[in-house]
This record gives C-alpha cells, sequence and structure tokens, in this order.
C-alpha cells in the first residue's frame, strides 16, 4: 500500500497527518499490517454518521479480531462509517482514522515525528476468520457456561460476605459497650449486635418470640447494620479514574455525585412527569454489587463478568427483608431492562459522572484508548434528553480543550 501525506497540524499535544492510500484501502489488510507493526493496537471504535444502524455499530468497540471477523458485514453501511483503530506505541496514544470509501486515512499522536508507514508492518497472508455463526456460537456457549458458575458460587461468597460483616460489626460494638456506661448509644448499638447469630445471615435461628423474615415486613436493627458493612466495601472500592487531587476515586464517591446530580436535574421541566425519588434510589443503589466484585472498567468489563456481579447482587438481595427485598427486585429489574423514563435518566447520569469525573482527572492518568472513548461513552443513553444532549456537547468540548483531540468519535 504506497502512501502520500497530504496534510499535516497541531492541536494542543496532538499532531493530526492525512494520508492518501493511492491503491484505496483495505482496512482488514492494514489492521493486520498495524498488528504486526511496532505498535499494541488495543481496539478499534466503530461510529455511525447518518442513515440506519441495523447492526448497532455506533461508539461500539471490538477487539482487533472481532473487528476482522465482523467487517466484511458491515460494507452495506457506505461512507457512513467510520472507525478509530486505537493504538499505544512506546507508551503514547495513537489513533488510526478511517472512513468507509474514503482513501484518506488520518492519524492523531502525542508523538510528532511518528508517521504512518512506522506503524505498519510487513504484509502477511491473510487467514480465514471464524464463520460469524461460529463465532457466535462459541460467545453464548461460554457466557452460558460463566453465567452458571457464577450463579452457584454466588450463594457461597454473598453467604461469606454477610457472616464477616456481621462479625466485624458485632466486634465493633462490643469494643464500644465495654468503654461506655449503661444507657450509651455505644450500648445500644451492642445489644444489636448481639442479636447478629439469629438474624440477618447468621447462623443460628430466630428466638420465637421474633417472627421470621417470611412473616414480617420491617427490616430489624441488627439487618440494617449488616447491610450497611457490606455497603461499606463501596467507600473502599476504587474505580479506574483519579480525582482531581490525583488519588483513586471510590465506588461510593462515584454514586454519590451521580444521585446529586439527579437530584439537580430534578427541576427541569423535561423531567416534570418523571419519579426524580426513583430515580435518585436507583443511582444509590447501582453499583451495589462491585461491593462483592469489585470495580471492573467498562472497555475491559465482559457479559460474564456482568452476568456474575448481578447474580451476587441478587443472592444477597433475597436476604433482605420482605419490604426491601421487594422494593431492591423491583428497582434492579428496571435498571437492568431500561425502558422506563426513569431508568434510561439513570443510566444517562450514570455515564456522564463518569466522563466529568474523567476531565476533571490529570491527563497523565488517562489510557490511550481512552481519548476516543471519552467522546462516545454515553453519546447513546443521553440521545433520548435535549438537556442531557447539549450537558453531553459541553462535556465533549471541555475533553478538546483539554486533549486537544478530536478523533472520529467527536462529532462536530
Amino acid at each position: 500500500m504506497r502512501l502520500q501525506k497530504i496534510s499535516e497540524s497541531t492541536s494542543g499535544i496532538f499532531t493530526y497527518r492525512e494520508y492518501r492510500a493511492e491503491e484505496g484501502t483495505d482496512f482488514i489488510k492494514l489492521i493486520r499490517r498495524l498488528q504486526a507493526g511496532p505498535g499494541n493496537v488495543e481496539e478499534v471504535i466503530s461510529y455511525v454518521f447518518g442513515g440506519e444502524d441495523p447492526m448497532g455499530l455506533d461508539a461500539r468497540s471490538f477487539s482487533p479480531e472481532e473487528f476482522i471477523g465482523m467487517y466484511p458485514e458491515m460494507r452495506d453501511y457506505g461512507p457512513e462509517l467510520a472507525f478509530d483503530v486505537v493504538i499505544r506505541r512506546e507508551g503514547h496514544p495513537v489513533t488510526v482514522e478511517l472512513t468507509q470509501g474514503d482513501a484518506v486515512i488520518g492519524t492523531n499522536s502525542v508523538d510528532r515525528e511518528v508517521e504512518l508507514e512506522e506503524l505498519l508492518g510487513p504484509e502477511t497472508p491473510e487467514t480465514e476468520p471464524a464463520p460469524a455463526e461460529t463465532q457466535a456460537a462459541q460467545t453464548a456457549q461460554t457466557a452460558e457456561t460463566h453465567a452458571a458458575q457464577a450463579a452457584q458460587a454466588a450463594e457461597t461468597q454473598v453467604a461469606q460476605a454477610a457472616q464477616a460483616a456481621e462479625t466485624r460489626a458485632a466486634q465493633a460494638a462490643g469494643q464500644g459497650a465495654s468503654a461506655s456506661g449503661p444507657g450509651s448509644a455505644e450500648e445500644g448499638a451492642s445489644e444489636a449486635a448481639d442479636a447478629f447469630e439469629t438474624g440477618f445471615g447468621g447462623a443460628g435461628c430466630r428466638s420465637a418470640a421474633e417472627p421470621d423474615n417470611a412473616l414480617r415486613e420491617e427490616m430489624t436493627p441488627q439487618e440494617l447494620l449488616s447491610v450497611l458493612s457490606v455497603a461499606e466495601k463501596l467507600k473502599c472500592v476504587t474505580r479506574h479514574c483519579d480525582t482531581s487531587s490525583g488519588r483513586r476515586e471510590s465506588v461510593a464517591e462515584h454514586s454519590w455525585r451521580t444521585a446529586l446530580m439527579a437530584m439537580l436535574v430534578s427541576g427541569q421541566k423535561e423531567y416534570a412527569g418523571y419519579d426524580m425519588n426513583r430515580v435518585i434510589r436507583m443511582c444509590l443503589i447501582h453499583d451495589l454489587g462491585e461491593a462483592f466484585t469489585g470495580d471492573i472498567p467498562t472497555f475491559e468489563k465482559t457479559s460474564e463478568d456482568a452476568d456474575r456481579e448481578d447474580a451476587l447482587l441478587d443472592a444477597w438481595v433475597e436476604r433482605f427483608a420482605p419490604a426491601q427485598r421487594e422494593e431492591f427486585r423491583a428497582l434492579l429489574l428496571e435498571m437492568r431492562l431500561r425502558q422506563t423514563p426513569e431508568a434510561r435518566l439513570y443510566k444517562a447520569l450514570d455515564k456522564m459522572e463518569a466522563v466529568i469525573q474523567h476531565n476533571e482527572a490529570d491527563l497523565s492518568s488517562w489510557e490511550p484508548r481512552e481519548y476516543a472513548l471519552q467522546y462516545v461513552y454515553g453519546r447513546e443513553e443521553v440521545a433520548f434528553s435535549p438537556f442531557l444532549r447539549a450537558l453531553k456537547e459541553q462535556i465533549d468540548a471541555w475533553t478538546k480543550r483539554k486533549t486537544g483531540f478530536g478523533g472520529a468519535g467527536a462529532k462536530e
């Protein structure tokens, strides 16, 4: 493939170059040559700029092999389809921009010296990708296996977590009682902790005077302490993003500010018919499953990871008192289906909080793939709301000022 450089410009820390491929561009061969080159091809992100999107390709991320296997099915999209090939070269981000039907190839790089030819390895013989049906069957079988394993392990892990939480709470409450006099708040906490062995997640049975979970509606004090002890883990679990002070953000902090966003936008006329109290509750609980699994960055999280997180959270919720159990069941189902206005709003706010925090973090904490992802993350989720679309445009402008990087994902 012979290339002719036709333009070069700089913006912020990035240098943008355009090349014309004299014989046209075979995307599959180009990806193969980029894989054989000195950089590490991390992902390919597709964008649709007009027309129908029957395959759901807009803002979709593929591994290089997934892209090569699916690209033949994408050809019908025509010139409305574009791609960012995200590469890490010597620790620096490089993005190769491709548009279907266009012979021009763009590159964005922090390394002002890098040329496209330097990213390409020698041409290698093509290998026939596995048929799409075979890939789909293999993926479905793997997902089913992982889901079954997650469900089997869920009850054991939740029981262990609950038991450990109860033990810690009982020990802490007991220490407080020994250091205080009768009738104090610490003594009351100790009395509640003493009942753990017959309460939520404990090994014993309830006394005859206390009704079983299935026969009552309210949560007992020891059950509340146990739930809070598990939820406290979200203060300790960190996310894949720094705060403005340079430390890792916790899941609890992300959930809190997402709920705050819901409260702040509740006065918008656009959301006058929404049950905003319900939206706030969704925001507060949406990452509770990460108390059991930890946080997995969006570009690494698989469907199997999501299934396992859901299974662990569901098993934990089944141990709640009926009133709380039914509310959590209903909220979680609504959040996962995302068919109600409230659920769509919660999810959009979740995504927007993440991109806002990312912009607040120092640029040195960003990974190469995140320069393009920052523009597309949450774009689909905010599409239903004029206010949130305007918010996303403001965030994208902030991103461009911060990084000097546009990429195919940055729609004008």
